[in-house]
């Protein structure tokens, strides 16, 4: 008993901070919104008491002189927050950040399945079993692996290295898909960094065309690493790979908040975005 009152504190404080961060936003506090906050907090005090201030005044006490006051300053400030908001909703429903992404711990990503690039003009490339036979050997040549389709995840990872954990995999189904190349794809990136953990998400793999499917289980997977001890913003969903539906419905299952993608583009170039949709 002698540890609730630290323990009270603390689950107060931790309420006060979500309620401002969920009232005023954590990206704009700043001192106007703090001030918004005050008024609001003044509002939930003065209407209650000038509604009771009414309702004496309507017996005939006249000495209940600032219920008008109280009132029309609660009124002026609940119609201010309501043109406020209006305006800025009318203005845009849509908030973007997009900059280089901070290095994360759980990092997914979708394996499109391995292919020679069909523009190359030479044969600096590697062809799948070439991989697996120089992982074996230990003489793998990394430049030989830009002319592939795996380009574009390996520097998805590579850009996270230094702080990653885990790489989850989405790999597609079906007698052509990525699945069946997975555990190469796995040995490859043990190779180059050997103490990230790489996990195949579904066993056989899931259909890249199925909407539903990747954004249930985009969504399941940062229930995970949650589980696992994770915050959401330790973990990132690269949508490069795979194809346009499945990027899609990946970039939908992070408009949650404190949830982002990352994208690259053919300048191998990293973005992270944060989308918020704000609907009227």
């Amino acid at each position: 008993m002698a540890n609730s009152a630290p323990i009270q504190k603390r689950i107060q404080a931790e309420t006060i901070r979500r309620f401002a961060e969920n009232t005023i936003g954590q990206r704009n506090f700043t001192w106007q919104a703090v001030l918004y906050l005050a008024l609001l907090f003044l509002v939930g005090k003065w209407f209650p008491e000038g509604i009771e201030d009414y309702l004496v005044y309507l017996k005939g006490d006249w000495s209940s002189w600032s219920v008008n006051l109280k009132l029309l300053c609660s009124g002026l400030i609940l119609f201010s927050f309501y043109w406020a908001i209006k305006n800025i909703v009318s203005q845009s429903k849509i908030y973007v950040t997009a900059d280089s992404p901070a290095q994360i711990k759980v990092l997914c990503v979708f394996l499109s399945p391995f292919k020679t690039r069909a523009n190359s003009r030479n044969d600096s490339y590697y062809e799948i079993i070439e991989i697996h036979k120089a992982l074996h050997s230990n003489d793998l040549d990394q430049l030989k692996l830009e002319e592939t389709t795996w380009k574009m995840p390996l520097k998805a990872i590579e850009h996270h290295g230094a702080r990653l954990k885990q790489v989850r995999i989405f790999t597609s189904c079906g007698e052509k898909g990525s699945s069946k190349q997975f555990d190469v794809f796995r040995s490859l990136v043990n190779y180059l960094y050997p103490t990230v953990q790489v996990k195949e998400e579904f066993s056989g793999g899931i259909d890249f065309l199925d909407i539903r499917a990747i954004f249930d289980a985009v969504d399941n997977l940062y229930a995970e690493a949650v589980e696992e001890g994770y915050r959401e913003n330790d973990v990132l969903v690269d949508v490069t790979g795979g194809h346009k539906t499945n990027s899609i419905a990946a970039s939908v299952a992070t408009l949650a908040k404190g949830r982002q993608f990352q994208y690259i583009n053919e300048d191998k170039i990293v973005k992270s975005y944060d989308v918020n949709y704000f609907d009227e």
